[in-house]
């Protein structure tokens, strides 16, 4: 930040830019920069929260799957045929909500 100081020493006729909390990131940002960093930053914290996301899910696909090969093969056809759509074994959203995934 350049505190009120031009080039050369003196002082400029622009008083220094209020600095303001971002509640994403919690950084200070200049008040006329806010806008784009506001921006930038949700962008970041969506592809972050997306990852972490798919990571839950792979981690419980990988799951589902172990299981499955362990599971004797009667045992496993039984599973699918008595359980939930939602929750059966080859269900996209059954292992989503296994995952911990709630879609928001």
């Amino acid at each position: 930040s350049d505190s009120g100081v031009a080039a050369g020493g003196r002082r400029s006729s622009r008083a220094p830019m209020p600095r303001l909390l971002c509640r994403i990131c919690e950084a200070m940002v200049e008040m006329d920069a806010m806008e784009a960093h506001s921006r930038l930053c949700m962008r970041e914290v969506v592809l972050l929260t997306s990852e972490q996301t798919l990571s839950k899910l792979d981690a419980a696909l990988a799951q589902e799957i172990e299981r499955e090969r362990e599971q004797p093969p009667a045992a496993a056809s039984a599973t699918r045929r008595y359980a939930s759509p939602a929750r059966a074994a080859g269900s996209p959203l059954g292992m989503a909500a296994r995952a911990g995934c709630t879609g928001r």
